[in-house]
């Protein structure tokens, strides 16, 4: 499901916000020329940091969990994350799509798996954690933040019909 949404992508440099343990990391390093890996938590970059030893490729950045300031405006090509995203409160997902905007180099791509969920905005209570966000809300907030939405496809996760979404967005 990922790959279609990644076809034609420019992979030059990528960054993966919320690496966690270097999942997704691992999938991208294969197709990346530089990879940027981001996490709120120093103990998962000091673990991508063993995982990956030291490939020259990557930059490692730990960063405060809602801005990129340690990232080169117009630098990425490719602005991902897969499954970390759709637990983020709304006004951490506005802050990192201006964020992207900034990063992303003219022409570049974002993809983002986000929350669904309207049911509710107390996240502990709703399904598998989502934070309150909707494909239309989402949308909203990339357009207001200077991004173009190429495509949106709304999913089921874990049982859950159309719990999340997977986002394309576009640096003009």
């Amino acid at each position: 499901m990922i790959e279609r949404f990644l076809e034609g992508a420019d992979f030059r440099c990528v960054l993966d916000l919320a690496t966690g343990r270097g999942r997704n990391a691992a999938k991208l390093l294969a197709l990346a020329e530089r990879l940027i890996l981001v996490d709120i938590r120093p103990e998962n970059i000091a673990f991508c940091r063993r995982r990956f030893r030291d490939d020259p490729r990557i930059t490692f950045v730990a960063n405060t969990g809602y801005d990129l300031r340690d990232v080169p405006d117009a630098s990425v090509t490719l602005f991902y994350s897969f499954d970390a995203m759709v637990h983020f409160d709304s006004d951490v997902v506005r802050a990192y799509l201006a964020e992207a905007r900034r990063v992303m180099a003219p022409g570049a791509r974002a993809f983002l798996h986000h929350s669904n969920h309207t049911g509710g905005e107390d996240w502990l209570h709703a399904p598998h954690c989502r934070n309150f966000m909707s494909q239309a809300l989402f949308a909203h907030y990339a357009r207001k933040e200077g991004l173009t939405v190429l495509q949106q496809v709304v999913m089921d996760w874990g049982g859950v019909p159309a719990l999340d979404c997977l986002s394309l967005l576009r640096r003009d």
